[in-house]
């Protein structure tokens, strides 16, 4: 291929190792008869990538988790001998097997690459196909190993879901990386929860609306094994495939050939403008100061933008829990403490994922800038800030207390149902009582003293069993003494007028009729406490209970829980999710200004090496060290006339 052999020379003397095999890949692939190209499957996590990778297996072995555990690059061969996998560990050691089902995720947690090999030839054997990890995975380092991995990369399949729109962070994560040169071919999976008319209609409005060179769409369906739109595209390719290598792989040497120049350059400038190679030296590190300053007011920025999505998700938590806590006591509820905790963990998660959103959202926008920056801020790496320990914990927050509002009332409400129906059972069953009472008003009308205090012994027998049978015993006392002295004063006639002794007589009358009354109004009193220790016995399935406590709930529990939600979420609650969220701010850019002084250092550090390697040989071979200079400035020349 052209210049490869240029850019490998060049490479090798200056020491790029990397490039230089890089360069040898390249060229060993353009000389082979029937290369392999490489085609990994991106999109979303769930979009159903690995399911439709197991349908055009024969082991069907590659396991769908549920969730994103794993960072692991699966490479799928087709038309091996036998099925079998290579798994290739972080610290270079290298393990076999031949059953796939012990292919787990959570056991890969240390493979790097996993070379499955599978009989099926659905797939030809020289198209290499890639189950990478979901683009939406919480786990940067899952991102990290999708950046690293995609370069390689001769055509992309972009695999989304029939029944989801192409999302913007999958085009806008194709054209940071700078993929979009590549071939792109989009899989709409799960076809088979669309009609045909759905279908055709899916496939043209993706391919209209597509911001990225989409070059075909194609559908498929797992689930009833119809892979066939994708197999013939597959099966297409390997006749222009030596035009796509060509492609990418020319585009490779460019992009090589112009790192190669700016390395170049970068010597060159700094050992001319000044032959004290210490000075240089000084003036990077003056150079990192420089931009640990831009760093700075990078962050500044993006702070403010961080605490705006704070403030805004802190408000929009604490009307939520308004409305929501509002609703939960408005309705009946068995647990209303445990639906409250419930309700609140569920919001507070929800929350907390949108906040996460848009911290990712303000990353991606940064890192999207790094092109054309000049502010030597090297944003790309914004990209891999790892967030995933942010978290926000309102479990000291969930016990409100909601249940047993409203309920201290319960057993006198209790007590004065069983009361006020034994009064009743009594007073049905014996209504003499009520006529005793009535006759001790009429006496009270009629006379005075102990007439008076019978009648109010026979009101008390209609008020209640204790109150009646106290009164019963103080007014037959006094009715005692009245006898007593009317006896007295019929012996001593004379001394009275017959007019007098007449109303005498009838006052005796009276007080005999009254003090009867009240011995009926002490029977009905006990009557009544009897009765209501029957009615306490018989209420075995707590009928009083369960009334007592409804009365309290409609009555008493239901404003006080109210009033209680209001002051919980204004004193308690929202402050502490706001508090959290601001610790969570100030950790995540904290991470942030560690992740961009890492890099920066990293960029500065390699120029300082070899700026020292330089001084090194100007000191000792000063004239080797000035034929090395010329070498570059040739090389330079080449490089900027390719």
């Amino acid at each position: 291929m052209k210049n490869v052999d240029f850019l490998m020379s060049v490479a090798q003397e200056l020491g790029f190792e990397r490039i230089y095999k890089e360069l040898q890949g390249i060229k060993k692939r353009s000389e082979a008869e029937n290369a392999q190209i490489t085609i990994p499957l991106v999109g979303e996590f769930s979009s159903g990538k690995t399911t439709l990778l197991n349908s055009l297996t024969d082991s069907k072995k590659l396991e769908t988790a549920t969730q994103p555990t794993t960072a692991t690059i699966y490479e799928l061969h087709f038309g091996a001998p036998k099925c079998e996998a290579f798994i290739y560990n972080a610290d270079g050691t290298e393990t076999h097997t031949e059953d796939l089902s012990t292919l787990k995720n959570d056991l890969l947690a240390t493979a790097d690459i996993v070379s499955v090999y599978d009989t099926s030839t659905k797939v030809p054997s020289t198209t290499l196909l890639v189950d990478t990890p979901g683009l939406s995975s919480p786990d940067p380092k899952h991102k990290q190993v999708l950046v690293d991995f995609l370069p390689q990369a001769d055509a992309i399949l972009l695999v989304v879901d029939i029944n989801q729109q192409l999302t913007r962070s999958l085009t806008d994560f194709i054209e940071m990386i700078k993929l979009s040169k590549r071939p792109i071919f989009m899989v709409l999976t799960k076809a088979d929860t669309k009609s045909a008319e759905e279908v055709e209609a899916a496939k043209q409005y993706m391919a209209d609306n597509s911001k990225l060179p989409i070059n075909q769409v194609v559908v498929c369906s797992a689930a009833k094994e119809d892979t066939s739109e994708l197999t013939t595209l597959l099966s297409d390719l390997q006749s222009i495939k030596k035009q796509v290598i060509e492609q990418v792989d020319g585009q490779r040497v460019e992009d090589i050939a112009k790192v190669l120049l700016q390395n170049i350059e970068d010597l060159l400038s700094s050992s001319s403008k000044d032959k004290d190679l210490d000075m240089e030296v000084k003036k990077m590190e003056s150079e990192l100061t420089r931009i640990a300053r831009n760093i700075e007011k990078l962050i500044s920025r993006m702070r403010d933008d961080i605490e705006d999505r704070e403030r805004a998700i802190s408000r929009a938590f604490e009307d939520s829990m308004l409305i929501k806590l509002d609703s939960l006591i408005a309705r009946k509820s068995n647990n209303y403490d445990a639906e409250a905790a419930a309700i609140i963990n569920q919001t507070s998660s929800a929350m907390l994922g949108e906040y996460l959103s848009s911290i990712h959202g303000i990353l991606q926008e940064k890192a999207m800038s790094a092109y054309g920056s000049d502010e030597g801020i090297p944003l790309e790496s914004l990209s891999t800030v790892d967030v995933s320990s942010v978290n926000v914990d309102l479990s000291h927050c969930s016990n409100i207390g909601l249940n047993s509002m409203g309920h201290e009332y319960d057993g006198v409400i209790k007590g004065a149902m069983i009361g006020t129906l034994a009064i009743a059972a009594v007073v049905a069953a014996a209504p003499v009582v009520a006529s005793a009472g009535a006759a001790g008003a009429t006496g009270a009308a009629g006379a005075t003293g102990a007439a008076g205090a019978a009648g109010a012994a026979g009101a008390a027998g209609a008020a209640g069993a204790g109150a009646a049978t106290a009164t019963a015993v103080s007014t037959g006392a006094a009715v005692a003494t009245t006898a007593s002295v009317i006896d007295t004063a019929t012996d001593i006639g004379s001394m009275v007028s017959n007019r007098k002794l007449k109303r005498q007589l009838q006052l005796k009358e009276a007080s005999e009729k009254a003090a009867k009354n009240v011995q009926k109004i002490a029977e009905a009193g006990e009557k009544v406490i009897t009765q209501t220790q029957m009615i306490e016995e018989k209420d075995t399935k707590g009928f009083f209970n369960s009334i007592s406590s409804m009365i309290s709930e409609r009555a008493f529990s239901k404003p006080q829980r109210r009033k209680a939600v209001g002051d919980f979420v204004y004193s308690t609650l929202a402050p502490s999710f706001k508090q959290q969220l601001q610790s969570s701010t100030a950790f995540v850019v904290g991470a942030i200004k560690e992740n961009l002084l890492n890099a920066s250092s990293e960029v500065i550090d390699q120029k300082k090496t070899l700026l020292a390697q330089l001084k090194e040989d100007r000191d000792n071979k000063a004239e080797e060290y000035e034929r090395y200079i010329a070498k570059l400035t040739g090389y330079k020349e080449q490089l900027q006339a390719l």
